[in-house]
């Protein structure tokens, strides 16, 4: 039995040594992990969209917008200088602008089109003159009355404009001749449709300042751009016969050294 015991003890201790050896060895492998990277920050989507409603003087009065299901937003009154923000949370875009007020004591209806959500939109006669050239029809008080909403809904004819003007290449076209005509004035390159501006009279509402548009009235007829100091033509559209169509553009005209002096 002694014999017995005597064998027993160097295994016993050669099975405590293993054992502390594998206790130190799994203790040297649980060493912090690193911490798992954080989830990026997905911002949250744009719900409005903001901009400044001028003919050069600031524009008071209601802007409403319109999505291309035709859904509209509650109508929100301009602030300071023409400013406004409007909502257009659970809304799909493009999204169509119009305001009616007044300007220097006068009744003033304008449109414009904004193409998602969050963007700057301005809303003047040059933005009235983009939607009417990439919609093919009469902006101004024409198109605002196509879009006037009845029971909080707006007529199939309403979305079909804003979809015809919110294709890209459509869009992109009347932005470029629009910016064209202006370009001799519009020192500051700013973009008339989505560019930020305040109606303090510079920048893009020096622009305002110093031109009259002209509307088309109708189809087939012919929207103008004026120089008001000098009455020089800077360009015109003419609207196509039927809604829709392709308009004509010609190239600007530049104004004279003399007439811009």
């Amino acid at each position: 039995m002694k014999k017995n015991l005597r064998q027993l003890l160097p295994l016993a201790a050669a099975c405590a040594t293993t054992l502390m050896l594998a206790a130190c060895g799994s203790g040297s492998s649980t060493s912090a992990d690193p911490a798992p990277p954080a989830p990026p920050v997905v911002p949250a989507p744009a719900t409005t969209l903001s901009g400044t409603a001028a003919v050069g003087a600031p524009v008071a009065g209601s802007v409403v917008a319109i999505d291309s299901k035709g859904k509209v937003s509650t109508a929100v009154n301009t602030g300071a200088g023409g400013a406004f923000t409007v909502d257009v949370a659970g809304m799909t875009a493009p999204f169509f602008l119009s305001i009616t007020g007044t300007s220097g004591g006068k009744q003033v209806t304008l449109n414009s089109i904004a193409t998602a959500a969050g963007q700057t939109v301005n809303i003047t006669p040059l933005t009235d003159l983009i939607v009417a050239t990439a919609s093919g029809q009469p902006g101004g008080t024409a198109l605002a009355t196509v879009c006037a909403p009845v029971a909080n809904a707006v007529s199939a004819a309403c979305t079909a404009a804003l979809a015809t003007a919110a294709t890209q290449q459509r869009l992109d076209a009347a932005v470029a001749a629009v910016v064209a005509m202006i370009k001799p004035i519009n020192t500051g390159n700013t973009n008339p449709l989505t560019g930020a501006f305040v109606a303090n009279g510079t920048g893009m509402d020096a622009v305002l300042d110093q031109i009259l548009v002209a509307p088309a009235e109708a189809q087939g007829a012919m929207a103008t751009v004026t120089l008001i100091a000098t009455n020089s033509a800077l360009g015109s559209v003419t609207l196509p016969a039927a809604a829709g169509g392709a308009p004509t553009i010609p190239a600007a005209t530049p104004p004279s050294d003399a007439d811009l002096a």
